[in-house]
């Protein structure tokens, strides 16, 4: 913005009566209009059209907000960044779309740029990753990158050696991943074999079935998928992983030579994105940043089956912990990570959890890291349940109010509403006939305020199980006005009858009544009448808060527990399944039989 009042300023184009200093908009003669705005939340950025859009260090903000950006624009984009390391254009745009248009450009691009600043530019060659970022326009390999100078190839040379695949199991949430490990010369070629989602066992064996027959290595807490992929005739083990795994993982790879094969497209993510942490000065760390940190910290309380809660410092392997699928033992219990980046999240319940930026939450989009969460992002808690039931108790009866209220409204006459719903017969007499319609029409109003007031109940125990919630308040404060309107209704209707003897007149006031109040409470109905969105426990808060030693757990059987009362994940990784099993290992019996098949 700065840049562009100088240009103008410079060329005697500014006129300060076009420049709008509070909206950031400039207005040129012909009525053509620029505007500066922030773009660093997707919130910020659905409002009016435009033509045309240009968006500086494309880089820096989230892809929702790019979408929505790009759905309001009718002409063209431009996108700028510096290729520090990849982002969502490469992933989501770049040959994903036919509409795109990619360019590369340098500083030789640049004829203004003064031949001092090209020479400044020109001696940091030898610096590699800033050269091929700033020099060359290329993809580079960002500072503070866990695992580098892995080569990219195109087809698995004929000399390479299968030696066994990587299994991280997924199913509806998370995809399932199998990578292909060859030994090459000095080294290793990862080969992505399959990311996909919803993939059953009889599915990953029949996978494994039509690939090249090696030893699978896979996530050890699915024993119960292991054991049954392994009856489809795979020859499969589990991995085993304990105290400080993570960073021995990290650094027998890092020792590697790796190779990966260009269509490997979620490797290379991974590859490109898996970090170190950074210290307040900016100094890295040797603590992962993303990838596999998925760790708590230890005064987080892990839900116990009798109850009580304990801290996850605190659970020995063996204990029995409350998981999604009932009750589980935990395989194995260590601290991960010292001093640990934390992130805080708290919930609409009050919940709150701390834990490393990758722990995996359970959401109504499947899992997702904590340092990906939004605001209003919709979280699994261990009140699942009872929100359950006052999700079905509140539809039931509004329901049941919709349709006794749809009913009367639609009658020709009272008499046919209270046969279903006032227990009115035949009548001989009119006087008889008029007291027993009274009797049925106030019967039917007690029952729509039965019904208003279980239905004001039962959000508010939702309220009490979900904390705030605007709307569901809202509605549980009109059902209040509409009970105390119907309440001023029934006093003027008595106070109105009075003094009147004559029957039909009588009779005809009631019916009149009843059809007033029933209508109003129609209009109404569906302003107070339950969205699933009213039962759900979303995210209202994530922060970044300091650093912590970080603990986890693994439990037999299935992927998740709950923590702070929030279910959570833990898992690892396809290719460090693989890898993991060439690492030696002192009086380990697992490793050393998989290392002697291979000698």
């Amino acid at each position: 913005m700065r840049d562009f009042l100088m240009i103008l300023e410079t060329h005697q184009y500014f006129k300060p009566g076009n420049w709008n200093k509070t909206e950031y908009t400039y207005t040129f003669e012909n009525g053509s209009k620029i505007e500066f705005f922030s773009a660093d939340q997707p919130g910020k950025v659905r409002g009016p059209r435009r033509e045309r859009l240009f968006i500086n260090e494309a880089n820096n903000i989230p892809y929702e907000t790019f979408d929505q950006l790009e759905v309001r624009t009718s002409e063209f984009i431009f996108l700028d960044w510096n290729p520090v390391q990849e982002f969502w254009f490469y992933t989501d745009v770049k040959d994903k779309r036919d509409d795109v248009e990619f360019i590369a450009l340098t500083y030789k691009d640049n004829e203004a740029l003064s031949p001092d600043i090209v020479r400044s530019i020109e001696q940091r060659k030898n610096n590699k990753n800033w050269w091929q970022v700033y020099g060359l326009g290329q993809l580079g390999e960002v500072e503070g990158k866990i695992y580098k100078d892995w080569q990219i190839i195109d087809l698995i040379p004929h000399e390479a050696r299968l030696e066994r695949y990587g299994l991280d199991f997924g199913y509806s949430n998370d995809p399932t991943a199998i990578v292909a490990i060859y030994k090459y010369n000095d080294g290793f070629i990862l080969d992505e074999i399959t990311f996909q989602k919803g993939l059953s066992n009889k599915q990953i064996a029949d996978i494994l079935t039509n690939v090249p027959r090696a030893l699978v290595i896979a996530d050890s807490a699915e024993p119960k998928s292991i054991d049954e992929i392994k009856s489809y005739g795979i020859n499969i083990l589990p991995c085993n992983k304990g105290q400080d795994s993570v960073r021995q993982g990290i650094q027998y790879v890092q020792d590697q030579r790796i190779r990966v094969t260009k269509r490997s497209l979620n490797v290379l993510k991974e590859y490109r994105n898996y970090l170190w942490q950074t210290d307040k000065e900016g100094r890295i760390i040797n603590v992962p940043d993303v990838g596999f940190d998925h760790c708590l910290v230890g005064d987080t309380l892990i839900s116990l089956p009798n109850g009580k809660k304990k801290k996850i410092k605190n659970i020995r392997v063996g204990e029995m912990v409350v998981t999604s699928n009932g009750m589980h033992k935990v395989k194995a219990s260590w601290l991960d990570s010292e001093n640990a980046r934390i992130y805080e999240i708290e919930l609409s319940n009050g919940y709150k959890l701390r834990g490393t930026g990758r722990h995996k939450i359970y959401t109504n989009n499947g899992k997702r890291t904590i340092d990906s969460l939004r605001y209003g992002d919709i979280i699994e808690t261990d009140n699942k349940t009872n929100l359950s039931l006052c999700k079905k108790q509140s539809f039931s009866t509004a329901k049941d109010l919709t349709g006794m209220v749809d009913t009367i409204v639609k009658a020709e006459e009272v008499k046919g509403c209270t046969k279903k719903y006032g227990y009115i017969t035949k009548e001989k007499y009119r006087k008889v006939s008029m007291y027993t319609t009274k009797t049925s029409i106030d019967r039917i109003m007690t029952l729509i305020i039965l019904n208003l007031s279980q239905l004001k109940n039962t959000y508010q125990n939702t309220l009490r199980s979900c904390g705030e919630n605007k709307v569901l308040r809202k509605k549980c404060q009109l059902i209040l006005k509409i009970l105390e309107n119907l309440r001023r209704s029934g006093i003027l209707q008595k106070r109105e009858l009075v003094g009147i003897k004559d029957t039909d007149k009588k009779l005809g006031l009631i019916e009149r009544w009843l059809q007033r109040n029933v209508k109003y409470v129609k209009r109404n109905l569906k302003h107070i009448s339950p969205t699933d969105q009213d039962f759900v426990i979303t995210i209202v808060k994530r922060r970044r808060c300091g650093n912590a030693d970080v603990y986890n757990l693994t439990i037999k059987s299935v992927h998740n527990y709950y923590a702070n009362g929030i279910l959570v994940g833990n898992s690892m990784d396809a290719i460090r399944y693989g890898l993991d099993s060439y690492k030696p290992k002192v009086n380990n019996p697992f490793t050393n039989s998989i290392n002697k098949a291979f000698t």
